[in-house]
Formats: structure tokens, sequence, C-alpha cells
């Protein structure tokens, strides 16, 4: 291949040892033993860049994915005149017949990428290469050869009928599947949502949407669609405001709501790349069919499938499938046809979720709560999914602390977990005169401290980055101790920190009312 490259001029004779050298890294980090036309592509638009940039390309990695389409300072090129664009445009046309005279791409190639040169300035390798990888790679992925065993699980696991496995077999060879997500039209209780036919109109496609999303399982149909665009000034900038959706269900007498993601099209508007990117929330939307299915105890969920073309999420498109547990393995472990949302499938009905509010309360994790904040506790809970008990705690104010290692808080950080930790220690835990000296730092260490029970507690802690140290959670943790406090803050798995005393926590775990990390 080596001598075909430098005979059709894609190499010269003094690269020949670069060359084998990028083949022989790409090869290391694919496992292979031989170099495919991909492995062979790769190189040569690495080589390409260490051409023109000068430098050696390391990251052999990122050329394989396909993620180098241009590099910063080589976009425009207005520095070269019209004269030399026009001469570097058409060397790289050049460059692409020589890639199909190498038998490295097919006359279907150079048809298909030759026009894209002079539409979207491609004056170099690197720029072409990448994007000729991701089709290669696209139409591997969308070939019979690679379907055909993932589609034999699909028709065992009853995820698509006989008759649309032949079809689907048929519109691959005759090239009608022009992306991943297309797949979804074959399968079973599955729907594929194209935002574009829509008008902008909430009014004219929310409901729509909605009752398409349902349409997967009979037993989703629903009575009444009603829905409230939500208004709020950013805490952080008030010049901004958020949008929301809450969107609500009637379905067998029973009233459902759901709050997701969504953006006016007045946000959205004179941004092309935006296209239909929050005209709904597609990531948690469909979830009000999830608390549905629970309340019946289906063993049904619906997943959402989110379509890309090269590396960039497409958001005028996405599927939604209803799977049980054992097909979502299946897709997951043997069919990985597409890639699906995670969903759960504990069914905590309405009336689990009443019984464990008045479980809660009634063992004093809301003594500290006021009337009104009880109540919008219970509302929050009845417009999210509710995924585990531990999302119940978090729905109610000063209950559980969330909190993101990465902090937020450049400026007093600690202080402010401490704080945060004795809002919800419901007045067990009150200390006073808290103070630090964190500074932000690559590396470093700083001090926090504070009086508690007549008693001075300091604590040195690293600094890294933006990084909480997780010992000042331990540090608290010992102070209760040392002062004999009945009760400790213990860790829920993405959710945060609550405080118990031994006896709630004894409680809640044999009654299976909340859920501990499994260490």
């Amino acid at each position: 291949m080596i001598t075909d490259l430098i005979k059709h001029e894609l190499i010269q004779k003094k690269d020949k040892k670069r060359l084998q050298k990028i083949l022989k890294r790409i090869e290391e980090y694919e496992g292979t033993k031989e170099s495919s036309n991909l492995t062979y592509l790769s190189a040569l638009g690495a080589l390409s860049i260490e051409k023109v940039t000068g430098q050696k390309f390391e990251n052999i990695s990122t050329m394989i994915l396909g993620r180098v389409s241009r590099l910063d300072g080589y976009e425009t090129l207005e520095v070269f005149g019209e004269s030399n664009q026009e001469k570097l445009l058409s060397q790289h046309e050049q460059y692409l017949q020589r890639l199909h005279n190498c038998k490295l791409i097919t006359a279907v190639h150079v048809e298909q990428f030759m026009p894209k040169i002079r539409m979207d300035s491609l004056y170099f390798p690197f720029q072409l290469v990448p994007r000729i990888i991701g089709q290669i790679k696209k139409e591997d992925r969308l070939s019979w050869e690679r379907l055909n065993k993932p589609v034999t699980y699909l028709l065992k696991a009853d995820m698509i009928s006989a008759s649309e496995q032949q079809r689907l077999k048929s519109d691959i060879e005759e090239n009608k599947i022009g992306n991943q997500i297309e797949l979804l039209k074959y399968l079973n209780r599955a729907v594929l949502i194209d935002l574009t036919t829509f008008s902008d109109e909430p009014d004219d496609y929310l409901e729509q949407v909605h009752r398409m999303t349902a349409s997967v399982l009979d037993e989703l149909s629903f009575d009444t669609f009603e829905y409230e665009i939500i208004t709020e000034t950013l805490p952080y900038d008030t010049s901004r405001i958020s949008y929301r959706l809450l969107a609500t269900i009637t379905h067998r007498e029973q009233q459902y709501q759901q709050v997701s993601f969504y953006s006016p099209m007045s946000e959205r508007a004179g941004n092309s790349k935006m296209g239909s990117f929050g005209k709904i929330g597609y990531r948690n939307y469909y979830r009000i069919f999830n608390k549905i299915l629970a309340e019946i105890e289906s063993p049904y969920r619906l997943h959402s499938v989110r379509k890309s073309e090269n590396n960039t999420l497409d958001y005028d498109q996405f599927a939604i499938i209803a799977l049980t547990e054992e097909q979502v393995k299946i897709i997951r472990e043997k069919a990985g046809i597409v890639s699906i949302s995670y969903e759960q499938f504990i069914n905590i009905t309405s009336k689990k979720i009443k019984n464990a509010i008045q479980a809660y309360n009634g063992i004093g994790l809301f003594s500290h709560l006021t009337d009104e904040q009880i109540q919008t506790g219970k509302a929050k809970v009845s417009t999210q999914e509710i995924r585990s008990f531990n999302d119940i705690l978090s729905s109610f104010p000063d209950v559980i602390f969330y909190f993101d290692v990465e902090m937020g808080n450049l400026d007093n950080p600690y202080e402010e977990i401490i704080e945060s930790c004795a809002r919800i220690s419901r007045g067990k835990f009150t200390p006073k005169n808290i103070r630090g000296n964190f500074q932000y730092a690559e590396e470093g260490r700083c001090t926090i401290e504070f009086d508690f029970k007549g008693k001075h507690y300091s604590k040195e802690l690293e600094v890294n980055g933006d990084w909480v140290d997780g010992y000042i959670f331990d540090f608290l943790r010992e102070v209760l101790v040392q002062n004999g406090i009945d009760g400790s803050f213990c860790y829920l798995m993405d959710v945060g920190e609550i405080f118990l005393t031994d006896a709630q926590h004894k409680y809640l775990t044999q009654n299976e009312l909340i859920s501990f990390p499994e260490y």
C-alpha cells in the first residue's frame, strides 16, 4: 500500500518512515495487527497536520475518532490570497482522486465529497480525511453484514417482527438508511419524532408530540393534555430568564405532571446550529409516561434515543422506544445498534409515594419545615419522575444538601458547605463564627474554622483546583461524635448529604425507604 501511496503522490518517499510509525501507533491503539483502509486514512490525515503545522501529531485517538476537521488558524486562509486558495482547492480535488486510485475510497465517495471541497472550503487533507473516515464508519455501522446478528437478537426478544426484519434488510441493501436512528422505524413499540415537521407554536405541537410518544403502548393513551410555560429569573444573572415546561396529563382519571426543559423560539431565532433545540426537553419530557407505567406496574419503560451526525447532536430528530428491563440488557450487551437513555424499572406508585412522605414526616425528617415548605415539596414530587425514594426526600427543602464535587462557589466554598449542613441538621448542628481562608489554586492547603458547643474547631483541607476535599464531611461527623450528638451526616448516592439519627437510619433502612451507596 505504501508503494501505491508514493506512486500516486499521496506521500513523498521521505515520508515513508514517519507514516509507518504513525500506522504502528494507530494499530497499537486499535489493537489490530494489520492496517485497514481506515488506518491508512487516519495516518494520512495525521501526516497532513504535521506537514501544515510543523508539529508532530501525537493524539492519534482524535484522528481515529474522526474529530479533527480543521485547526485554528487554518480555517479561512485569507492570507494565501484568492489565487493560492484556488490552487489549494484544485490540489485537494486531485488528492481525493488519488485516494480512489489507491482504493482507499470508492468512486461513490469521490462523487459524494468532490463538491464538498469547494462548498466547505476544505484546503487540506486533515480537513477532508476525518469526514471520509466518518462516512466509511457510518456505512459500516449501517451495513447488513454488521447489523444482521444484532437484529437477530432483537427478533428473538420481540423488538422487531420477522416482516420488518426483512424490510430493514432490503432497505439497507438499497441504501435507504441514512442514520442509525432511522433503524427505530422498524422496531416494535418505537416512534421517530421529527420536530421540523411541526410549527414553532407550542399550542400546535406539544400535545401532538406527547400523543405520538404515547402511541408506542396502548396503555399510555391519555384523555387530556395541558401545559404551562414557567419562567424564572436566573439567581446568578437577573438579566436572564430560564424557561421550563410543565405538562399535565389525565390518564384513567388520575393526573400526572412532568417538568422539562424548554426554550422559546425567540431564544433560538438566528442560530441555525440550534435547530429545534429547546422546542421540547427530549431528555426527560417523556418520563411523564414512565410515571404512568410505574403506577400501573408495567414491565415497560420509555427510553429516548438521540440522533447524532459526525459526533454532533442533531436537535431536530429523536426517537422513543418502550423496552422491558430484559430488552434493555439485550440492547446494551448484545444488540447495541443505538444508544438508549438510562431509566429505572422500580414501580414507585402514587400510593407508595404518599405512604413514604407520611413516614418521613412521622419520624421527624420534616420537623424543621413549615406547612408551606412541606406542600412545596409535595408539589415538586408530583412534577418529576420518582426513580428512587431518595428522589422524594430531595424534593423537600433543607432535608438533603446536594453538592457538586466540582465547586461552583470559589469564594468561600467550605463556609457554604458547613452552613448548608447546619440547615439540614434540624437544630442538632449549630456552628458559629464560621470562617476559612480558601484561595483557588491548582494545589495547596486551606483551613476552615468554627465554634460549636463552646469549643473551637479547625481543619486543614487540600486545595485541588475547584474540587471539594471530601474529608470536610468526615471532619463534621467527627465533631458530632465528640459532642455526643444523636445523629450524623449520611451520604446518599447522586443526591447528597442527609442528617439522620440512629433511630431514623434504622427505620428507613429496615423499611427500604432510602438508598445508601453500596461499598
